[in-house]
């Protein structure tokens, strides 16, 4: 343990006196002169590049017309969310429909909504029936 601090003292002491430098007493005095001044603290703003009118990026067009940002795009990045459009089936869209939100309904409405499903089926079940049956004699 002593053998340890003791050579880790000589390091630190050894890493000190490397820093320091025989030639820092005869280093150049500073320039404080007027053109040399001049030289670092004046600065040439070079004028901004001006951006393209028209960018075309990976799926879209974009482009500045009519003091407006336009975005074409010609690639769909996402597909239809559910409950975002009208489908085959007819229902209407639901806002809850992401969520699995229910929606408080009263006695009444339920049996409402009921009723309203028995009529369709009973619909769907004589259409059915009217439905011409094409049979084949050999």
């Amino acid at each position: 343990m002593r053998t340890t601090s003791i050579a880790l003292a000589v390091f630190l002491a050894a890493g000190a006196a490397l820093g320091q430098s025989g030639d820092s007493q005869h280093a150049p005095p500073p320039d404080y002169s007027r053109q040399k001044l001049q030289e670092i603290f004046s600065k040439i703003e070079e004028p901004p590049q001006h951006e393209r009118n028209i960018q075309f990026t990976p799926g879209a067009v974009l482009f500045k017309a009519l003091g407006m940002r336009w975005r074409i795009n010609y690639l769909p990045f996402l597909a239809p969310l559910p409950g975002s459009f009208r489908t085959t089936t007819g229902y209407n869209v639901d806002p809850f429909a992401l969520t699995h939100t229910e929606i408080a309904q009263t006695p009444r409405t339920f049996a409402a909504q009921r009723a309203i499903n028995a009529e369709m089926k009973r619909i769907e079940r004589t259409e059915r029936e009217k439905r011409a049956k094409v049979v084949v004699k050999p």
